[in-house]
């Protein structure tokens, strides 16, 4: 009966080891995780399928695995129980109370944003912004907070990948880089949505206590009101990121 559990143990312990490769060193191809994990990609495979039906990694049309939106809920949900879940829902519900706009913290994951906390505008008319949202981190300007300050070559193997060599080696993504750096040089992000038109969007960066950008804190304005005060907000932002970069986990 010990050799079923030690079985059990081992597929457990095979399974985690593969899940987590995706989650924390981010998309790979089956050669490349079965590398990660030391195992033969015959055996990363078998495990991948198991991951897949249960809807914890996905497959793209370019063969590239990834943890899902599924297993950034369930980190989300662990966080829901600790101490920085509650001071990051006490932060955006106070930026929303002082501003009386909608207030995000957008969680990065492998080149995305996901939405994970909001506060309430207390207007009639507000953005309407969904819990557990997915986006590409340049889309958006929470995502844009979070690229200006991570290191350049993740930035360039991230935008490869998703616009190309011909759009990101050209006056696009040059134009694109020329916007990382302002976010780098004030420290936040603010821009005109692109995905919703008139929507305005500022955001400032939240660290991780090795440094490494983790999320950002944002507001979200409707094209019916324009921000009154940009320097203000962005002082209000980065103070509340501030904080808890202090207390965020690794």
């Amino acid at each position: 009966m010990s050799g079923v559990f030690a079985v059990a143990d081992g597929s457990i312990k095979r399974t985690m080891l593969i899940l987590r490769a995706l989650a924390m060193d981010g998309p790979q191809t089956l050669k490349q995780l079965s590398e990660t994990v030391n195992y033969s990609p015959s055996t990363v495979l078998r495990f991948l399928r198991i991951l897949q039906e249960e809807g914890y990694v996905e497959q793209d049309s370019n063969r590239i695995w990834r943890a899902s939106l599924e297993t950034w809920r369930m980190g989300a949900a662990v966080l829901a129980h600790g101490g920085w879940s509650r001071r990051l829902n006490e932060a955006v519900q106070e930026i929303s109370r002082q501003t009386g706009e909608t207030s995000i913290y957008s969680m990065y994951a492998d080149g995305d944003i996901v939405y994970i906390a909001l506060g309430a505008s207390s207007h009639t008319v507000r953005t309407h912004i969904e819990l557990g949202t997915r986006f590409h981190a340049s889309e958006m300007t929470t995502g844009r907070a979070i690229l200006g300050h991570l290191p350049d070559h993740e930035v360039d193997a991230l935008m490869l990948a998703h616009w190309g060599t011909e759009r990101w080696k050209g006056s696009e993504g040059d134009a694109f880089r020329r916007r990382l750096l302002e976010v780098r040089t004030r420290g936040y992000s603010s821009a005109t949505s692109e995905r919703w038109p008139g929507v305005w969007g500022i955001a400032a960066p939240v660290f991780d206590l090795d440094g490494r950008t983790i999320g950002a804190l944002g507001l979200s304005i409707p094209p019916t009101r324009e921000p009154e005060n940009e320097s203000e907000l962005a002082r209000l932002l980065t103070q509340h990121a501030m904080r808890l970069s202090g207390a965020a986990p690794r």
